[in-house]
């Protein structure tokens, strides 16, 4: 077996060389793009979240809240959190601070944003800061809603900071959009290079007896 390998060896060198970026790539991508945050926040008593939040990817990151409709009939959250993409619904004071390891703040803020900037299934989007260029390393979010949201008593809320959709921002970002597109076409190429090998097994097992 091991003669078959040396014959064919640039053949085998390429089937490793596609195994191992297929590998490699889909371990790095998962790890790079995991969201740095999702923590939950309680809206009624006003709560805070006290973590810390490693970011990855140096790109500009969102900072949003989704306010879980799965209590609420979806017509009283639209009119608590406000329709999309209008001046609707009820404030959402959240004062929140990124501090880095050495305890100085990079970014802080206020949210006092009103209206819905997106929905799923399971409740609305409300953004409390659009774009937060954070390089990459380790911070402490320390975020707390500054007011009784009566209205919010039995809605779950879940705070996310997440690479914006749409930001392009260095290396990282080039190598994940295109890398992503090599890894799909390494699958197949894999499968032909594998049946590749096994047709020329084959062959070659078949020859073996013909002389004998």
């Amino acid at each position: 077996m091991g003669a078959f390998f040396i014959r064919y060896r640039w053949l085998t060198v390429a089937l490793l060389v596609v195994v191992a970026f297929a590998v490699v790539f889909g371990i790095w991508s998962r790890w790079i793009t995991a969201d740095p945050l999702d923590a939950s926040l309680s809206m009624s008593p006003p709560g805070r979240v006290e973590t810390d939040v490693v970011v990855r990817l140096s790109c500009p990151h969102r900072l949003r809240l989704h306010l879980s409709s799965k209590t609420r009939a979806r017509e009283d959250m639209r009119r608590l959190v406000g329709r999309y993409g209008t001046a609707e619904g009820i404030d959402i004071p959240l004062q929140w601070s990124f501090r880095d390891m050495a305890g100085q703040p990079v970014a802080w803020g206020k949210a006092e944003n009103i209206g819905s900037d997106g929905f799923d299934a399971e409740g609305f989007y409300r953004t409390v800061s659009t774009s937060l260029p954070l390089p990459a390393g380790k911070y402490r979010l320390s975020a707390a809603l500054t007011e009784e949201m009566a209205g919010f008593q039995d809605v779950s809320a879940q705070m996310s900071f997440r690479c914006h959709p749409k930001a392009s921002a260095g290396w990282q970002t080039d190598l994940l959009f295109f890398g992503s597109f090599a890894w799909l076409l390494a699958w197949p190429i894999m499968a032909i290079l594998a049946l590749w090998l096994a047709a020329l097994a084959l062959r070659d097992r078949g020859r073996a007896r013909a002389v004998r």
